[in-house]
């Protein structure tokens, strides 16, 4: 609808937040998380939520959970919001927040000592399960504990990691392993991110930045090919930034309930 919402300011002394966007399909409730801590030195964490809709639109106290630091962007999935977060406090990814948007509940799941959540990994939605991406670029290793670093895909990228929570009780992990054709980077090319995985199952990738042409990329791992699409309209952004989304659709009618419930 092109419409911004503004939401109440958040009144504690923190100096560290992030917020994440959850959906309650049984309650039909969208709501807000806002994760606050501090910089100095106490470990502490503090939840709170927002229910969208609500006539009073008021930040409330959430349960108490375990001390953890949100890292980076997480995505909703049936009802139950996840984001990857460090255990402790200037380290890497070391856990998996699970948040239930109806109970407002936490439970963590445990990554693999093998997985290697970077900020060009990105959580995706993967027939109803978690599941997260990851390049593997020729570089050496990486240390799943002290990796902040962007790299993003590149030329010297040869294969997605894709990683399929089967059981968040157990912490069980599948892995998968998707080479790149031979070719696909072409010398003009720049790097890319993850977006995301449509419905029918390829990977969207995007350059950071606008050029000229500007592609996004549609990497069916099952067939191993990859399609570049041109779009154009963008020579008269003054932005050099870019955001793409997967799967929009054209449909305003949730955000109407949403609106006045």
């Amino acid at each position: 609808m092109g419409e911004l919402v503004p939401l109440p300011k958040v009144k504690i002394d923190r100096t560290e937040s992030r917020s994440y966007f959850g959906y309650d399909p049984v309650g039909k409730q969208f709501k807000v998380l806002c994760m606050t801590w501090c910089r100095c030195g106490i470990y502490d964490i503090s939840p709170r939520v927002l229910t969208l809709g609500n006539r009073k639109q008021l930040w409330r106290n959430t349960e108490f959970c375990k001390v953890h630091y949100p890292l980076f962007d997480g995505i909703c999935i049936n009802g139950v919001l996840y984001y990857p977060a460090a255990k402790v406090r200037g380290y890497g990814v070391s856990v998996i927040v699970c948040f239930d948007v109806r109970s407002e509940k936490f439970s963590f799941v445990n990554i693999t000592h093998d997985m290697v959540i970077k900020r060009d990994s990105i959580l995706i939605n993967y027939n109803g399960k978690l599941g997260l991406l990851e390049a593997q670029n020729d570089q050496g290793d990486y240390h799943p504990l002290f990796n902040y670093n962007y790299e993003g895909i590149n030329r010297k990228t040869r294969a997605i990691l894709m990683w399929i929570l089967e059981d968040a009780d157990k912490h069980t992990w599948s892995k998968r392993i998707y080479e790149f054709p031979n070719g696909w980077w072409e010398p003009d090319d720049t790097d890319l991110r993850f977006v995301g995985l449509t419905r029918t199952g390829e990977i969207v990738l995007s350059p950071y930045f606008l050029f000229n042409p500007f592609y996004v990329f549609y990497y069916n791992p099952e067939r191993n090919t990859i399609r570049r699409v041109e779009i154009r309209g963008f020579e008269a952004s003054e932005h050099p930034l870019v955001h793409v989304f997967i799967d929009y659709i054209e449909n305003v009618a949730p955000m109407k309930v949403l609106r006045t419930s």
